[in-house]
């Protein structure tokens, strides 16, 4: 597995690539209630129903493509995955560009559609589900009450002992909102507020781990020696109770 972050002028262009989604929605909110949010960043929220709610935000760096050629990227792909995942799998909506700011709505029917769609490690479901998919918990974390995060850290026993609690594994490369209280989140993340994570610093470790990126662009060097464990410190968890 070889793999290797793309320029960030690239970025977007290479994400919306892998986002087609099966059909442009007019009436967005129609679907998942607070769709039409604004976000400042690339945000990705979770809802009960098991949508995920994805809004895409990156800067068009014309050198490279136009709006129109993205516009074009984005349609072409409709079709493909439609043909082979169905209708309802992917939305697109709400795509942009004003003064090279561009953004992009999306909309998965569940998080198994997001990890496929953009071939990355993403759950969200139950505690026990997400140890049987084989995510490790490879983390130190820190227990979050009333939006705040307490500034000592914990292994991971205490955060595991709570089947009854729901978990979301994602990268770090975005803010996530989950539809319950936060309770516990990995050590790599920061709490913004009860419901919402944000990126953190990434946890110090003497051994050079997998970096996830958002979407399947990329290309790094893997050494052989390279083990689950270690691509697993590369993820985030939020814990949260509904």
């Amino acid at each position: 597995m070889k793999r290797r972050r793309l320029p960030a002028a690239a970025v977007l262009l290479a994400v919306l690539s892998g986002l087609g989604g099966c059909g442009i929605m007019e009436d967005v909110e129609s679907l998942v209630p607070e769709k039409a949010q604004n976000f400042e960043t690339t945000t990705l929220v979770a809802y009960k129903d098991g949508t995920i709610r994805e809004t895409v935000v990156d800067t068009l760096d014309e050198s490279y493509y136009n709006s129109e050629d993205l516009k074009k990227m984005i349609d072409e792909t409709v079709s493909a995955y439609c043909a082979d995942n169905g209708e309802a799998a992917v939305v697109t909506d709400n795509f942009t560009v004003e003064e090279n700011r561009v953004v992009l709505g999306m909309t998965y029917k569940s998080a198994a559609e997001y990890a496929a769609y953009n071939n990355v490690y993403f759950f969200n479901g139950p505690m026990l589900q997400a140890q049987m998919d084989g995510y490790l918990f490879n983390h130190d974390f820190y227990k979050v009450e009333e939006g705040a995060a307490a500034q000592d850290k914990i292994s991971a026993e205490e955060p595991l002992s709570h089947k009854e609690y729901s978990v979301l594994v994602t990268d770090a490369s975005h803010v996530v909102r989950v539809p319950g209280e936060i309770r516990y989140v990995s050590a790599n993340a920061k709490v913004q507020d009860a419901y919402t994570m944000v990126p953190g610093e990434p946890e110090e470790s003497t051994e050079q781990v997998l970096v996830l990126p958002s979407s399947a662009v990329y290309v790094q060097e893997k050494s052989s020696d390279e083990t689950a464990a270690e691509a697993d410190r590369a993820l985030i968890y939020i814990l949260y109770d509904f």
